[in-house]
């Protein structure tokens, strides 16, 4: 199986910013946040990690535990991280040149919240694609955190996708409960004191009582258009990123991030789907990709100079800096 690789997760090849809110007439609603991501798609096969790290706020976090790493702190351990390439599974070296296939990274859906995003990735290759889903925190004009979610299939071959349909009981659960319009059913999916936010929109509602009062104005819900799932495990409490499709006058697409305990959801976050917005509402107003320029930070440059046979990195350097690595290692040399 060809697998993807996670760099520049949080990268931009191009500044999005300088678009104009569609309330004005210029651009689609959200705009801004969808060139961002657009971007860092574009960046995830390029391996470059200095400019991937360079788009993290300085005490940024990258959470990369579903991919088999760690949590990494600060943008020189972020670029590291990047750096050692990580992977859904090994991915074989062409024969041919030495070098790895080319994977073509498109962003598949963007969803939206208060400070949040949560963006569903796809890398096809001839070999077939691998969807992952990233939930990102933003801040400024800066990725504050971001954490990946795999792939959850239903079972525990990647290969077998396409000829075992996946298994998430669960999920189809929760759409029963909900299409029911049955508050009491509400206590099976959901903890007696969960708590469910609408990222976009503020609401909240604390409890099964108050979520009972938003059940019954709620629209019919039903299945997402994807047949797989996400999911995120930190070894404490098991995590899921959903799609569903809310029906009413104006069908809509909605991700639901759900925190489990006990096989129960006690916590529950709902992010709006963008073209959805666009289709139903026109606009949702603004919100932190409202002129949102991911520049990146000039204390974070890196020089690459070659000397003799070896590249030679240099990052947060001057110009007397360099000249005394060149010198330095053409003196090893």
């Amino acid at each position: 199986m060809v697998a993807a690789v996670v760099v520049g997760l949080a990268g931009a090849t191009c500044s999005p910013g300088g678009s104009e809110n569609s309330s004005e007439g210029k651009t689609p609603w959200a705009q801004d946040a969808v060139e961002l991501f657009e971007a860092i798609a574009d960046d995830l096969s390029d391996v470059d990690r200095h400019a991937a790290a360079r788009y993290f706020a300085n005490e940024g976090v990258l959470d990369l535990r579903a991919w088999g790493g760690e949590l990494y702190s600060g943008r020189l351990e972020i670029a590291d991280a990047l750096g050692r390439v990580l992977y859904i599974a090994p991915r074989a070296r062409s024969a041919a040149d030495s070098g790895y296939p080319d994977l073509e990274v498109h962003v598949d859906q963007v969803f939206l919240g208060d400070g949040t995003a949560v963006v569903r990735f796809d890398a096809q290759h001839h070999a077939g694609g691998v969807p992952w889903i990233q939930l990102y925190a933003v801040g400024g004009d800066a990725v504050l955190t971001s954490r990946l979610y795999t792939e959850d299939l239903g079972h525990i071959f990647p290969t077998e996708r396409w000829t075992h349909e996946p298994e998430h009981p669960f999920y189809d659960r929760y759409v029963d409960v909900w299409s029911s319009g049955d508050p009491d059913r509400l206590a099976e999916v959901y903890a007696r004191t969960v708590v469910v936010r609408d990222e976009l929109g503020g609401e909240r509602w604390h409890g099964l009582e108050e979520l009972a009062g938003e059940m019954a104005s709620a629209p019919p819900l039903e299945h997402g258009p994807w047949p797989e799932r996400f999911r995120f495990d930190s070894g404490i409490r098991r995590e899921q990123i959903a799609v569903v499709q809310l029906g009413g006058s104006c069908p809509a697409l909605e991700a639901r991030r759900w925190v489990f305990d006990e096989g129960l959801i006690v916590d529950e976050t709902r992010f709006a789907h963008v073209p959805s917005v666009r289709r139903c509402r026109g606009d949702a107003g603004e919100g932190w990709w409202t002129g949102f320029e991911a520049t990146g930070s000039e204390e974070f440059g890196v020089d690459t100079m070659t000397i003799g046979e070896r590249s030679i990195e240099v990052v947060n350097s001057d110009r007397m800096q360099r000249d005394l690595v060149r010198w330095l290692f053409g003196r090893f040399d």
